[in-house]
């Protein structure tokens, strides 16, 4: 849940989509709240409590997006990436 995360964040709220909570591998952001919303670790993600993922991170976005396929999640089906709603 960085500046970028943030910034997607008001993008959503801007587009009506809700966004549930923000997931982070940084364990110091575990149990934390950004703008009201926890932040939770990627194991999270198993619970599949949502429609869809937006990776909000450019740096860390190869090695997301390879984590998440590895989970089994589909690109474009379960999650995209922040540079695909702007």
């Amino acid at each position: 849940a960085s500046k970028a995360g943030l910034r997607t964040l008001l993008l959503c709220k801007r587009l009506g989509l809700e966004v549930k909570y923000f997931v982070d591998s940084d364990v110091s952001k575990h149990k934390l709240y950004i703008e009201n919303l926890p932040v939770f670790s990627p194991d999270k993600l198993l619970e599949k409590d949502f429609s869809r993922i937006i990776i909000a991170s450019f740096p860390g976005r190869v090695s997301i997006e390879k984590r998440l396929k590895e989970l089994g999640f589909l690109p474009h089906k379960d999650f995209i990436w922040f540079g695909k709603l702007s």
